[in-house]
Parts: C-alpha cells; sequence; structure tokens
C-alpha cells in the first residue's frame, strides 16, 4: 500500500473525527476542511480574538494537486500565519484570511495574516527567516511548500503591505511531475 493511500485514509479519518466537532469550514476538498478546521480551533484556543475568513477559498471539483501537496501547503501557510498573529500585543486586531481562484491551468492559493511588521530576512535568502531558537528544526516550512509547489511547475510569492504578510502559491492544476528533484 502506498504512502498516499495511507494518507488519504488518515485524513478520512481525521474528517471524521472532526465532524463530530464544531464544524466551520466546506471548501469542497476533505483535506483542506480538515486542516482547516485543526487549525481553527487551535488558533482559536490560542487567541480568541482573531478573525479567520475563508469564505472564498474554495477548490475545484477537478483539483489534481495530490493530498499530500495541498496537506503541506496549508499547514506550513497557516501555522506561520497563526505564529505571526501570536506575537502581536493582545489589543492589536488579529486576521487570517485565505482564498483560492483558478486561471486558465494555474491555481491560485492566497494568505494574508496580520503581523507585528518586524520581520527576519537574512541577507539573500529567499524566505523571511524563522524566529524560533531551535533553526535546525524550524525555519523549513517555506522551503517545503516550495518543494510541493515545484511538482506543479509553480511558484511561492510573498510580499508586505504595512503590518499585513501575504504569500501567493501558484500551481498548475494538473498530475505532479516527478521530474524535479
Amino acid at each position: 500500500e502506498d504512502i498516499s493511500t495511507e494518507w488519504n485514509r488518515y485524513l478520512l479519518e481525521l474528517n471524521r473525527s472532526i465532524d463530530r466537532l464544531e464544524l466551520q469550514f466546506r471548501t469542497g476538498n476533505v483535506v483542506a476542511d480538515a486542516i482547516l478546521n485543526m487549525k481553527f480551533h487551535e488558533a482559536k484556543s490560542k487567541m480568541e480574538n482573531i478573525r479567520i475568513e475563508v469564505d472564498n477559498l474554495i477548490f475545484p471539483k477537478d483539483l489534481k494537486i495530490e493530498s499530500y501537496d495541498l496537506a503541506v501547503i496549508l499547514c506550513n501557510a497557516l501555522d506561520n500565519a497563526i505564529e505571526a498573529c501570536e506575537k502581536m500585543s493582545f489589543d492589536e486586531e488579529r486576521f487570517l484570511c485565505a482564498s483560492s481562484f483558478q486561471n486558465g491551468k494555474m491555481f491560485f492559493l492566497k494568505f494574508e495574516n496580520s503581523f507585528s511588521g518586524k520581520i527576519k530576512i537574512e541577507k539573500g535568502a529567499e524566505f523571511p527567516t524563522t524566529g524560533k531558537k531551535d533553526k535546525e528544526l524550524h525555519g523549513i516550512g517555506f522551503y517545503n511548500m516550495k518543494l510541493s509547489v515545484q511538482k506543479y511547475y509553480g511558484a511561492l510569492d510573498w510580499e508586505i503591505e504595512g503590518e499585513v504578510f501575504q504569500l501567493t502559491v501558484m500551481m498548475q492544476n494538473k498530475e505532479a511531475t516527478t521530474e524535479l528533484k
């Protein structure tokens, strides 16, 4: 049995157990729904005043992006956003928005979150640097997302506007390529 089948079975079970919880999101994708609900509860348990908007996060029925890659992207993007919101002072507005759209063969995911306005970027680095002490275990989220996205001839782009961090993920909605290592 391959890891993909095992992963899908795990996600299905996760989704069943989440169905018994308060279900907040229905995006049309079981993987995304399971992850969103899990991260929503995690974020709310840490910060009651966080606003989470995912109304425009909709997945096409013919999404060809593998569950594993979708999970890597969603988990890392949401973890980064939640962590950034946690670092803000209590009285600041905390929010996390996720949306998606398809343009021709390209599928886009967009994540926006509030943050303190302070970010560490090392000279020549492609992505912001982790603020966590253990650099060996942390700071690989962007890199992992990039590896997943590249399988679909895609790219990650990020920018900062004031105190809003924006991450855009773009991929071709097609079978993953194994050529890229």
